[in-house]
């Protein structure tokens, strides 16, 4: 790979219109394009952090950073590709399970993705992440309160926010009494504020905060009503890429955003499909007996 991306630095490879850098490795190599992401944020994360590039290829590979416990985490990350934030994906994995890491890396190194060498640093690794761990922790939890207000900032009486903010303080290590606190009606504007702001709360909690799904899966699918999340699980793979692809507009996908949009919905038909299993199976089951 080195030798057809020519004078490029592996960190530096793009996938742009003018630069299509990824496409054009991927076309030469018959390599999956997201292989060749997965190398470029490992090489660009040993660059932030001077730990080993394919400690990190091997969770891109075994996916998890995408398995971590989002609810815990509170960013579901649904994708990792060259124009993700490294800072971020960096605090991701210095919160992630030690024990899952190293169980992953092992399974890595099985697969042959990475050499052996790399399950032997797994323990130096891990260490060295432990100095992110404090700075993750507290990005999180400055992150969260904006991203919510984001999401609901629409519905709330302009005397609340503040408040929000203090309730978040007094709540940061419980966040499902945030949460509920946070829907209480006196917040809103009115009763019909208040049901708008407890769905798009319960939808951001499964699908994530800040990433713009949760106002158009709303509209999209016209959910109304926290129970009505549910109804999200009947969608597979192909209805996710379709609505991930609507949210895009209309600007033109190149083959890393057609790759994010891939991985992403993979991410979302997992977790709706673990969050509502009997919806979820009962989908299967219809669009197979129309399939036959």
């Amino acid at each position: 790979m080195t030798y057809l991306a020519g004078e490029v630095a592996i960190v530096d490879l793009q996938e742009t219109k003018e630069h299509p850098d990824i496409s054009f490795l991927s076309k030469e190599l018959e390599i999956k394009a997201e292989k060749i992401e997965y190398l470029v944020v490992s090489h660009r994360l040993q660059a932030l952090s001077k730990i080993d590039a394919a400690f990190f290829y091997a969770l891109f590979r075994e996916n998890t950073l995408l398995k971590n416990d989002f609810a815990k985490l509170l960013n579901t990350r649904l994708s990792i590709g060259i124009n993700t934030d490294l800072q971020s994906l960096l605090y991701d994995a210095a919160l992630a399970d030690p024990k899952t890491i190293q169980k992953d890396v092992t399974a890595a190194v099985k697969e042959m993705i990475v050499a052996s060498n790399v399950s032997k640093e797994c323990k130096r690794n891990i260490e060295l992440l432990r100095k992110y761990k404090a700075p993750a922790e507290e990005y999180y939890k400055n992150e969260l309160p904006k991203k919510v207000l984001d999401t609901i900032s629409g519905f709330i009486s302009g005397n609340k926010i503040q408040e929000i903010g203090k309730l978040f303080s007094e709540h940061k290590n419980d966040l499902n009494t945030f949460f509920e606190k946070i829907t209480d009606p006196s917040f809103f504007n009115g009763i019909a504020d208040a049901a708008d702001a407890e769905t798009s709360i319960a939808l951001g909690q499964l699908l994530g905060f800040g990433n713009g799904i949760v106002p158009h899966v709303i509209k999209s699918k016209k959910i109304t009503k926290p129970g009505d999340i549910k109804k999200l699980a009947k969608l597979n793979k192909a209805g996710w890429v379709e609505e991930l692809t609507k949210l895009k507009g209309k600007k033109a996908l190149n083959a890393s955003d057609k790759n994010e949009i891939s991985l992403s919905a993979s991410v979302l038909t997992r977790n709706l499909e673990r969050k509502f299993p009997t919806m979820a199976f009962t989908a299967i089951r219809k669009r197979k007996e129309t399939d036959t």
